[in-house]
């Protein structure tokens, strides 16, 4: 007799193949577009920090408040530094909480250590943006 097929073993045994590799496979995937969108994060971050450094060295000064060095202003925000051309405009997206920051989000400024400290969307600075 002829046979026209494959056999229910036989199916069951690639479904078992299949299944394994999928288990293997599907972790390591999402291991990679978790580092690759953490890189991504962490890249545009710089770049802000960046914008907002080029931006300091143009319109911060050191101020002397209660014995300590501060900078005035202590922050600058996301609109501003695409409004002066200091980063590109369009949308700025957090991919830690997968969120758009909106042009009013600000880059809070130190001074600590002899060292400006950047630090975006820090809730202690105040808003002291440029008009």
């Amino acid at each position: 007799m002829k046979k026209n097929g494959f056999t229910l073993i036989e199916i069951i045994a690639v479904i078992g193949i299949l299944a394994m590799l999928l288990l293997i496979i599907v972790p390591s995937i999402n291991n990679i577009l978790s580092r690759s969108r953490e890189k991504l994060n962490n890249e545009q971050k710089a770049e802000i920090i960046s914008a907002a450094r080029a931006w300091s060295a143009e319109h911060l000064e050191l101020t002397e408040k209660d014995n300590k060095l501060v900078p005035s202003p202590n922050s600058v925000s996301i609109g501003t530094l695409q409004n002066l051309g200091y980063l590109e405009d369009g949308k700025v997206k957090d991919l830690e909480k997968n969120t758009d920051l909106n042009s009013d989000t600000y880059i809070c400024i130190t001074y600590d250590k002899n060292q400006y400290v950047y630090d975006i969307g820090g809730e202690e600075c105040q808003k002291a943006d440029l008009p």
